[in-house]
């Protein structure tokens, strides 16, 4: 599942990865997206992501999908906050997030 900004979608290392995984056949969910579709995108960021893994979680479950790993895209907070809102849906608890950089030469803290 991934949750970004027009920015992140913009980055050829999301791109790349969102390839990446397709290919695998590896579902790759906006929560943007689905925050639009289900009328939840004027509410805060953080709202919107929580409510779109609750029900993407609540419907796996419904049919019998379990979640075993989660990677969220972006290095906003509501991103992880989503996934801790929602770790209870996840057996075995991996949660990762991934940050991208436009280079690899940067001064910035990780």
């Amino acid at each position: 599942m991934a949750g970004e900004d027009s920015r992140d979608l913009a980055q050829p290392g999301y791109q790349g990865v969102r390839a990446y995984l397709t290919s695998r056949h590896i579902p790759v969910i906006s929560a943007r997206s689905h925050a639009e579709a289900t009328g939840r995108g004027d509410l805060h960021p953080g709202k919107w992501k929580r409510g779109c893994f609750a029900t993407l979680f609540q419907a796996l479950r419904q049919k019998g999908v379990g979640v075993s790993c989660v990677w969220s895209f972006g290095d906003k907070d509501h991103n992880m906050s989503a996934l801790e809102a929602n770790r209870h849906f996840v057996t075995g608890g991996m949660l990762r997030k991934v940050k991208f950089f436009e280079s690899i030469w940067f001064k910035q803290p990780i």
